[in-house]
């Protein structure tokens, strides 16, 4: 009986290599928090890829695709390196690489991991449209660890967003690299919402606030050592801009954590609005407001960003100044040169509080709506205008506006 059976194994070993078919790399991946963040001013045709390994790999590895390749890495069609890397404090490895040369509104599958230390499941994004198509976006700061952010994201994920501007205060880190595990905790909630309920990654785009900057000397980098190694959107500048379609131009700014209001980065807002004059829609991300809900009208942040960048907005008609930091839901009237408008003024929302405790709010005569609530804006960005509500936790509407160009 012995003999019949060892026979039999023998001769079904080879049938079952009759049946082979390539598989996703075997061993077990250590690859960890996969997120992307837009990667160039030409939003359309970057994206940077960034995940996180905890085994110590610093070789970064992207393989991708137009095409599903199920997780098998020698299937897809292109592949990229980078080297990653450590920092102290902090149990993962750190990867960013940056894909460019990509075609406008299409779909891309991806995996990321190396060799050794094994492969991400397959995920996939969908470029952004580089026309006058609707580009949907979630809005909010000052979010914190807890799980109230993601809470307040989750419901609006049927809508299918294509985008998140975060406006600072993200893990409330300080720049210290003691507190690595606040944005271990981050992640963690963050990976709950990455992905539509198509299983497409939303990308991000993210400004810097002062719970990212420790108030120590040293250049950028030892500043705000995890801000510019998990989003380094544009090397060690935190001011940039990104277009989203081609009706919309979004400038990210540095209330004053890294670099000041004034300066180069005044120089550099009034050269990039001057050349995104004709565009239908220009709307700003930064933390400190300019209108606050919460804190004085005359804090000294908020009146350096009146003083250098107030002037500039004015001059070249901001649709949309989106604030943070006051922990509250607010929405101006539409405000120029200082005083309520009736038409062709700048609406300013806010005021952060995605996940943060709220704060009382104060009732301002530049304010239409305040309120202490925790939210997120949905923002419909068009040609013709944006639309824009704020929801609250389970999803409660808060407020809502529209402007129309």
């Amino acid at each position: 009986m012995t003999g019949n059976r060892f026979r039999w194994l023998v001769f079904l070993l080879p049938a079952i290599g009759l049946f082979y078919i390539p598989i996703a790399a075997q061993n077990v991946s250590s690859v960890e928090h996969v997120y992307l963040t837009l990667a160039s001013p030409q939003s359309a045709r970057a994206m940077r890829v960034h995940y996180q390994t905890h085994q110590g790999s610093l070789q970064s590895t992207i393989h991708f695709d137009q095409i599903s390749r199920g997780g098998v890495p020698d299937q897809y069609r292109w592949t990229l390196m980078a080297q990653g890397e450590s920092i102290s404090s902090y149990p993962y490895s750190i990867h960013s690489l940056t894909v460019t040369g990509l075609t406008p509104d299409t779909t891309y599958y991806f995996i990321v991991g190396d060799p050794d230390n094994g492969y991400s499941r397959e995920y996939k994004f969908r470029t952004l449209p580089e026309d006058g198509s609707e580009i949907r976006v979630i809005q909010g700061g000052d979010m914190n660890i807890s799980e109230h952010y993601s809470d307040i994201a989750r419901p609006l994920l049927t809508m299918r967003p294509q985008l998140y501007l975060v406006g600072g205060d993200i893990a409330y880190a300080n720049g210290w690299l003691s507190n690595g595990w606040r944005w271990k905790r981050w992640f963690e909630r963050l990976k709950t919402i990455i992905e539509d309920p198509d299983g497409y990654m939303i990308p991000m785009v993210v400004a810097v606030g002062n719970h990212e900057v420790s108030s120590s000397g040293g250049d950028p980098l030892d500043r705000a050592p995890y801000y510019f190694r998990f989003f380094p959107q544009e090397g060690l500048q935190p001011y940039f801009v990104r277009e989203l379609g081609l009706h919309t131009a979004l400038f990210v700014l540095d209330s004053g954590h890294v670099v000041g209001h004034g300066g180069d980065q005044t120089e550099w807002l009034g050269n990039e609005l001057q050349k995104y004059e004709k565009w239908p829609s220009k709307i700003a991300l930064y933390h400190v407001p300019l209108y606050p809900s919460h804190r004085s009208f005359n804090t000294f942040l908020s009146k350096e960003g009146r003083k250098y960048w107030l002037p500039l907005f004015d001059q070249f008609r901001l649709t949309l100044g989106m604030e943070n930091h006051d922990h509250t839901v607010k929405r101006t009237f539409p405000l120029r040169n200082g005083s309520k408008v009736e038409k062709d003024g700048t609406i300013f929302i806010g005021d952060g509080c995605w996940g943060q405790g709220v704060r009382s709010a104060r009732q301002e005569w530049y304010l239409e709506t305040s309120e202490s609530k925790r939210h997120a804006w949905f923002l419909k960005l068009s040609e013709t205008g944006i639309q824009g509500t704020a929801f609250g936790e389970n999803a409660q509407i808060l407020d809502e506006f529209t402007i129309t160009h």
